[in-house]
This record gives C-alpha cells, structure tokens and sequence, in this order.
C-alpha cells in the first residue's frame, strides 16, 4: 500500500484524532470541577474520529453513511469544540447560527451527495464551513478578549487561525476549477492529500494548545489563591501564627497577632513562644505539642494566653502541622473568647432561670422557627393536652389546628399585619383557638405570639404562650347561651327566634319562596298551674317543648315567648297544606296526655298560622297576623288550627276547623 494513499492518510487521521480525544477526556477528568467545556473538547475530537473512520468505510458502507454522515459528524466535531471553548472562557449561549449553519450544511451536503454526486460542491462545503467555525474561535481567543487572557489563548486562536486560512486556500483552488475534474475522494491529487496532513498536524497542534491553555490557566488560579490566602493571613481579625513544630520558633505572624497581642512583627519573628511567655501556662503548651506530634491537628481548645501588656485573653486555639522546606511547621489560629465566655456565663445563668420558669408555669411556653415548626416546648404542655415534648418538637403549629383554626390565624395575621402589629416592639399578638388533645378531644386556649427577629430584622421564629381557656370558654358558651334561650325549655327565646325569622324573610324574598309563622297557645294550661303548682306546670312545659321540637325539621324552629305561648318558624313552605300538616301533628302532639309525677294531665292547644308574603312581609306584621288567627282560633274553642285570612277588609280567620282527637 502506498504510504500517501488517501485511505490510509484518512485512517491515520481517525487514529490521531483519536488519540487526541483520549487526551482532552484525561485533561477533562483531571480539571472537570475546575473549568467547563473541556468534555465538549473531548467529545468534539471524538465526534471528528468517528467521522474519519466512517469516510475510510466508504465503498463498504452505505454512501449516506460514509459520505453524507461522515462529514455531519466531522463538522458537529467541530462546533463542539468551538463550543467547548466557549464554555472553557466563561461564556454562554450565542451558538443558534452556527447550529443554522450545520443544518444548512447537512442539506446541501446531501444534495450533491445523495441526489447529485459533486464532489467539488461537497469539497467547498466542507471547507466553508470550517472556515466559519475556526475563524469564530481565532477571533474569540485572539480579538474579543483582553491582554491578560491572551496570553494563555494566544497559541490555540493561532492554531484555530491556521486552520481558517488552510480551508481559505482549499476554498479558492475549489473555486477557481483546478479540480473541476476531480470525482472520486480516494484518487485525490497531491493537493488534497496535503490537506488532510495538515488537517492531522493542527488537530495534534490545537490537542498540545488546549491542555498548555488549561495548564496555563492552572497556575494563574494557583498564584490568584496563593494571593488571595496570602492576604486573607495578613488581614485575619484574629491571631495567625506560622511557627517550627520542634521547638516554637515563630517563623510568620500576621497583623492580627500584632493588634490583639501587642507584640510587634520583629519582636515576634525569630523568636519562640516560650521566649514571648505568650502561653499563661507552659504545661498547655506542651499538651498542645503532643497532640499535634500524634494526630497533626488540634480544634478549638480555650486555653489563656498573655498578652504583652500582662493581661491574660482566653483565646480558642487550632492548630495544623504542615511541611515546609524539609521542616515540619505548625499553622495556628488564636480567637479571643473572652468576651464570648462572659457573655455565654450571663447567658447560661439567664437559661437557668427561664427553664426554671417555664418548667413550674402553669402555662406553656413554646419557640418556633421562621417555618412556624416547634423547636421548644415547656413541661405545662403535656400537663394541658397530654403530648410529650418529644412528641411536640418538630411538628408545625398548624398540625394542632383544625382547618378552621388555621384560617382564622391566617386571616387575624394578615389583619395584625396591616395593622402594623407584626412589628417588634408592638406587643404579643392574641388568638383564642382550639387545640387538638392526645385523647383526641379538642382545649380551647387563648395563645400569645410575639414575632422573634434577628439584628437585621430578618424574621427567624416566634416565641409564644398558650393558656387554657377552656372553662372560661364554656362559661361564656352558658351565658351567651342563655341569653338567647328560654332557660326553662331550652328552646329560641324571643331575641333569638325573631332574629331568624328576619334572616327567613330575607331569603324568603330573595328566592322567591314563602315561610310559615305559627303561634301556639296552650289550652288550659292556667288550671294546671293553679291546682298541680307551678313545679308541676314548668314540667309539662319542658315535655311539651320536646314533643314540639319532635314534630318538626332540623330547618325548622320552636321557640318560647312568654308563659304557655310558643312560635314556629316554617321557612321555605310550598303549600298551605304543608303548615297544616305540620300544625296537625303539633295539635296531636300536644293533645296527647302528661304523665308527671304519676298524674295524668290532659291540655291542647291553639295554632295561628300567617304566611309570608301574603299575610305581611316585614316579623312585626307576621307577628301580628299569626297571633290574632290564634285569639280567633283559641275564641272558638281551642284545639284548633287557623290560617289569617289577608283578602278582606280585616283580619279575619278561615272558617274550616280541624278535628279533634278523641
């Protein structure tokens, strides 16, 4: 085989290029927490390698395969290179066109390729776009940075420049017809044979640039940290000292050392510790030493120091052995916990004396963090809701809410919020809530919050208070309870039950719909009193109200007005016949026999009946109507239902009576 055949140059192309691809994915595994684009370098070579091999192929494979794909993939090799350039310099972005590009290219490759086989249109194609792409990145890594940066990207925008210029020259020997006659790729003449060796010679050349590039840029950051520890060790707030293991001779300190210490640079360096009596005491020293020979390091131990006026600092010490010119030398740092120390001390006592109070308090005293998730608990919770504090710490507030408890804070925050209460300085805020029990039974409790921030303002929790309420609560549930209830029936007093009726009627109005107002008296109820006592009447009052309350439905209402007179509220009625039906058992009901006290004591009753709107639509004229059918109705005998009549000039009731029970 002749050594320039154009296959074997393109195998040994695919091999080179290969071989680089290994290269940049080593450099790319050794430096990818460092800098990006190093995988696309890696990942371009080997897309250009396969690219090659696929070109060799051509006359086993397909032709879309070892012509068209072949210089796809060379050419996407490519963009991911520059891209990976890109990535490597900082930037991002910017790459849409040159993926247009590629779409472009793959198309009229294809053309001339698949449709019409044109191996000079192909030839320029090829070289068009690689002069696009590698004179993008000649003038990224030449032009587009600044003098810093080129030092170290001098050598690969050159070699992307070199690149340009050999597909520039390709470019302009394709136009120009020297190869008009040229039609199969593996009889290529001197020319092109010359390109894909310089093609060989500047991918070696752009592998070396690219790792010198990265090599380069390794020691830049090198000497931008040694920099940057250099001066953080001088400007450190506290001690820093650099001082020879085998016997304390302080071999650096740092301005820190000479502000807190008080000696001066030159009269610490050369000098041992021992020497300065910096140590209060030299056994420390010692137990320092040891523990450095045996681990290398040591963390955070208080020990007292002397300063050079004669006062002693209690400085928090840590230490590190590291080699340095054959000699092994220890890095210290000194905090000064003086102030700390006190500080934690009066802290400790304060800590003392607040889990004292909030172990014996009969309240709960609590801490959350910003999250509104329990961080502390006093005992008094368990003693309140039965929870341990185990059981507590972690969980959210909202997890002791119902549904509605969580509503109602977030709605009474918000208006504490606009307020202005939220901030510090203004006071606790207040809810009463409902808390859930161990037992699953729910305490009412009244909680005090108070936002918790930090020096900048920043909210990081809340501290509160919750106090047991509960039999506060049921105290006020009773009396408001009772203001609003007959307490001898237990049914709507007259307060409660015109105030439903106001809300009937104006749903009533609303959807169109009618309601039925009854008045009941009770027959012969003033005998009972008079011959039984009054004892005997408040019982067949209480039976009475209970058999009424057991002939009507849960939307219905029976109250109590006074004496033997009841109401009841029918709302949204679509018949007359549906309140005669519902007076008819209530008649019934009532007439019905009481056994107390193991008398048998027979009464009846009275029923007026007014429907709205027809009879009044406003609770006084209702009122009015149903009370005089009534009069009429209790006139006529008792034991009757009646209905106001609203057509003739005055009141009058219906002339049909019900039956009596016999």
């Amino acid at each position: 085989m002749n050594l320039f055949d154009m296959r074997t140059v393109v195998l040994t192309s695919a091999a080179i290029v290969f071989v680089c691809s290994l290269l940049l994915l080593m450099l790319w595994r050794q430096n990818r927490g460092r800098f990006s684009g190093m995988g696309l370098w890696a990942g371009g070579f080997a897309a250009v390698a396969v690219g090659f091999c696929l070109l060799f192929l051509r006359g086993i494979i397909p032709n879309a395969a070892s012509i068209l794909l072949a210089n796809v993939v060379i050419m996407s090799g490519a963009l991911m290179t520059l891209v990976g350039t890109d990535r490597f310099l900082g930037r991002r972005g910017g790459h849409l066109h040159n993926v247009v590009l590629l779409g472009v290219f793959a198309v009229l490759f294809a053309r001339y390729s698949l449709v019409q086989d044109h191996l000079p249109a192909r030839t320029a194609l090829v070289s068009v776009l690689m002069t696009l792409f590698t004179a993008q990145g000649a003038w990224r890594l030449l032009v587009s940075i600044g003098p810093e940066v080129r030092r170290w990207t001098f050598l690969t925008g050159s070699v992307y420049g070199a690149f340009a210029l050999i597909n520039i020259v390709r470019l302009v020997r394709i136009t120009s017809g020297a190869d008009a006659s040229w039609g199969d790729f593996f009889a290529a003449n001197g020319f092109e044979t010359l390109i894909v060796f310089l093609y060989q010679l500047l991918s070696i050349l752009l592998t070396y640039s690219l790792t010198l590039m990265v090599t380069r840029r390794l020691l830049l950051d090198v000497r931008a940290q040694e920099e940057k520890f250099s001066r953080a060790f001088r400007s450190a707030p506290y001690v820093l000292t650099l001082a020879r293991l085998s016997d304390g001779l302080i071999r650096e300190v740092n301005e820190g050392f000479v502000g807190i210490t008080g000696y001066a640079y030159d009269e610490a360096v050369g000098r041992t510790f021992s020497e300065l009596g910096l140590w209060a005491v030299e056994s420390d020293r010692r137990a320092v030493v040891e523990a450095l020979v045996k681990t290398g390091s040591v963390r955070d131990r208080e020990y007292p120091f002397r300063l050079r006026s004669g006062e002693t600092m209690l400085g928090a010490l840590s230490s590190d052995t590291l080699e340095i010119g054959g000699e092994t030398c220890v890095l210290s740092s000194i905090t000064d916990v003086t102030d700390r120390r006190r500080m934690e001390d009066a802290l400790r006592e304060s800590e003392e004396k607040f889990r004292y109070m909030a172990e014996h308090s009969s309240d709960t005293i609590w801490h959350t963090d910003a999250e509104c998730r329990f961080t502390y608990v006093s005992p008094a919770d368990e003693r309140m809701r039965g929870f341990t504090q185990d059981e507590v710490v972690g969980t959210t507030v909202w997890s002791l809410l119902k549904p509605e408890g969580v509503e109602h804070v977030r709605r009474l925050s918000a208006q504490y919020a606009a307020e202005g209460r939220t901030d510090a300085g203004t006071g606790a805020l207040r809810y009463e809530l409902e808390l859930i029990c161990k037992d699953g039974t729910w305490l009412w409790t009244e909680v005090n919050v108070v936002p918790h921030r930090d020096g900048v303002g920043k909210l990081v929790g809340y501290h509160g208070v919750t106090r047991d309420i509960s039999e506060r609560k049921r105290t006020a549930e009773r009396m408001e309870h009772l203001a609003r209830h007959d307490p001898l029936t237990d049914l709507p007093n007259r307060a409660l039950f015109f105030d439903r009726l106001d809300v009937a009627l104006a749903l009533s109005k609303r959807n169109g719909t009618r309601l039925a107002l009854m008045f009941v008296d009770l027959d012969r109820f003033k005998p009972v009193n008079d011959t039984f006592g009054h004892a005997v009447g408040d019982v067949l009052l209480r039976e009475a109200a209970g058999r009424m309350r057991a002939c009507i439905r849960g939307s219905d209402t029976v109250g109590r007005i006074g004496g033997d007179e009841f109401v009841v509220l029918l709302p949204a009625v679509e018949t007359q016949k549906a309140p005669l039906v519902v007076a008819e058992k209530l008649r019934r009901a009532l007439a019905r026999p009481f056994e107390i006290d193991g008398r048998r004591i027979g009464i009846s009753c009275s029923i007026g009946i007014a429907i709205a709107p027809d009879d009044g639509c406003d609770p006084i004229e209702l009122a009015k109507n149903a009370d005089m059918a009534m009069y009429l109705a209790k006139q006529q005998g008792g034991d009757a239902v009646r209905f106001f009549g609203s057509q003739a000039e005055a009141p009058r009731v219906t002339e049909k009576a019900l039956p009596r029970e016999t």
